[in-house]
């Protein structure tokens, strides 16, 4: 049991001493060699592409058509309102009563 163990012992002081037998400090000069020159491709082509052709958009619009023509052109806003009279027209102004809006909550 003790052969062994001797050589157990001595096969690993020998793989220390022959990491340590390896290590080294290097110092080098070297003179660069440059790397080959290729010649530059070429430039890419442009090609046209080919025409596209489809129909036309359908285009909507919302708008009145007919109808009042006084509301063109901001003339709603010229309608000459304030020159009727409208003092005499009391039926607005009686107490319709409550209706279950929520208009008295204020």
């Amino acid at each position: 049991m003790k052969r062994p163990l001797i050589l157990l012992a001595s096969g690993l002081i020998a793989l220390a001493a022959s990491g340590a037998a390896m290590a080294h400090t290097d110092i080098g000069i070297s003179i660069g060699v440059p790397l080959p020159v290729y010649v530059a491709p070429p430039p890419p082509v442009y090609y046209r592409p080919a025409p596209v052709y489809a129909p036309p958009p359908v285009v909507v619009t919302s708008g009145w058509y007919g109808g009042d023509r006084d509301w063109h052109d901001r003339d709603w806003h010229d309608r000459d309102w304030h020159d009727r009279d409208w003092r005499d027209h009391d039926h607005w102004r009686h107490d319709r009563g409550w209706h279950g809006r929520g208009h008295d909550r204020h």
